[in-house]
């Protein structure tokens, strides 16, 4: 997964995931406690720019995705969003049991990468120096494309014991030369 498939469809397709998974656990705690719902519990749609959005987390996730892929600033409530996404969807509340659910698990589906992209922005943002692996996240490579960058010396870094530090202004040069917008304040 790149932050170039990240398109209006694919958050789309995300969001039909994560309504799936809300109505697994929810029949799955019906089923376990012999429930039965008084009415039917239905996601509220919102709208925010002319945009509707399935349920209101899809609203904060959109505007961390315009956000990694620098289409939009970063939301002023940014932690706030992203303690949201995680406490509803990492932890998963409708879970009947205990689940251990790693970082590199959670990377690995769209919601999960979706808000480490927007983590890795912010940091940027922020003045972070970036690894391989995060600059890769940024601009649509794999690390190991970074790295080959970086070894022919397309791109400045630094070797260190854990790997290639890459500065923060070379990352955002990096960045701009892709077509990525990069903001110059926060």
């Amino acid at each position: 997964m790149t932050i170039l498939e990240m398109t209006d469809e694919w958050f789309e397709e995300m969001c039909d995931e994560l309504l799936n998974l809300f109505w697994r656990y929810l029949f799955a705690l019906q089923n376990a406690f012999s429930l039965e719902l008084s009415s039917v519990v239905e996601p509220t749609a919102v709208t925010m720019g002319g945009k509707t959005f399935k349920f209101p987390l899809a609203c904060e996730l959109y505007r961390l995705m315009k956000y990694a892929k620098g289409e939009w600033s970063a939301p002023e409530e940014f932690h706030d969003i992203l303690q949201s996404v995680i406490e509803t969807v990492w932890s998963r509340p409708f879970a009947l049991s205990d689940m251990e659910i790693t970082w590199s698990t959670f990377e690995q589906e769209k919601v999960g990468f979706l808000v480490s992209a927007a983590v890795t922005r912010k940091n940027l943002d922020d003045g972070a120096d970036m690894n391989a692996a995060e600059l890769a996240k940024l601009i649509g490579l794999s690390p190991t494309g970074v790295t080959k960058m970086i070894n022919e010396g397309k791109i400045k870094a630094e070797k260190e014991k854990a790997g290639w530090v890459i500065p923060n202004e070379e990352a955002k040069r990096i960045m701009k030369e892709r077509g990525f917008t990069v903001e110059t304040s926060n």
